[in-house]
């Protein structure tokens, strides 16, 4: 039981304690949540491995841990000798008084302090009234946690917008059409990225799973800037578009485009 006045002078720093433990909690679910994004859009490019819930998993799952966070700060009991240990290293002529007095508690019934019980009691008031105890928590460190919460919540935004949804202008890095690759197909390109060897021929082949485009175009090139279109096809009812390169002399990159989409651009290198 802390005195009712004791009390009232530590509110000011209860409430800044409060908005930090908010800042570097929201900060964290944040930024957790951008690692998962991150993840999500990895697998996506490395491996083709998409769903058509993830971003709104993401975000769904982000907003309720961002509501569980606010609702449990509302909840939490300040710990007021932890509290009154960071203002006594604030202020050190205090020594242990704030503490000494936070922890006395009426002996009789009536629910009255003793006398020496309300003189340490007094003595932690005479010095709240003099020294301002909520510099006890640095207002740099709420300019320090608030920076952090919107570099944070940038770098989420960042991230969803490189979700590929489709009717959504969110592309990535290598989707050079303007438009991000659509949902419903689950493509396996392979080699994708490879080393061969000059000289050799390279077979690309894209296998859908599921749904399957009615043709598919192979594009390659020396570079981005010059690439030609070569004959990929499928073979009847295999859900395989086949296409070689032959002969390669030196590096090159390839994509493959279905429906008017394409999927990211590969790197074969030469050795």
């Amino acid at each position: 039981m802390i005195e009712k006045s004791l009390r009232l002078w530590l509110r000011p720093v209860v409430n800044r304690q409060k908005q930090l433990y908010i800042m570097k909690n929201l900060s964290l679910c944040w930024f957790i949540a951008a690692m998962f994004g991150v993840f999500i859009i990895a697998a996506d490019r490395l491996w083709g491995w998409t769903s058509p819930v993830e971003l709104g998993f993401l975000l769904i799952v982000t907003i309720i841990a961002t509501i569980a966070v606010l609702m449990k700060s509302g909840s939490v009991e300040p710990d007021y000798k932890k509290l009154a240990r960071s203002i006594e290293t604030h202020n050190p002529e205090l020594k242990a008084t704030l503490l000494t007095a936070i922890e006395q508690t009426p002996k009789d019934l009536g629910g009255q302090l003793g006398y020496l019980q309300e003189r340490v009691i007094g003595e932690a008031l005479s010095h709240a009234r003099s020294h301002n105890w909520i510099e006890s928590i640095p207002q740099s460190k709420l300019y320090l946690a608030g920076f952090t919460n919107v570099a944070v919540m940038v770098l989420f935004l960042f991230v969803l917008s490189h979700f590929e949804m489709p009717g959504l202008s969110f592309l990535s890095p290598g989707n050079h059409t303007g438009t991000a690759a659509p949902k419903g197909y689950q493509i396996k390109v392979t080699p994708g990225d490879a080393t061969v060897e000059r000289g050799t021929t390279v077979v690309i082949l894209a296998r859908f799973d599921g749904k399957v485009p009615d043709n598919a175009k192979l594009f390659v090139g020396s570079t981005e800037e010059d690439l030609q279109e070569i004959h990929f096809s499928k073979n009847l009812e295999d859900p395989v578009f086949g296409g070689t390169i032959p002969l390669i002399s030196s590096d090159m990159v390839y994509h493959v485009e279905y429906d008017e989409e394409k999927k990211r651009d590969y790197k074969l290198s030469t050795y």
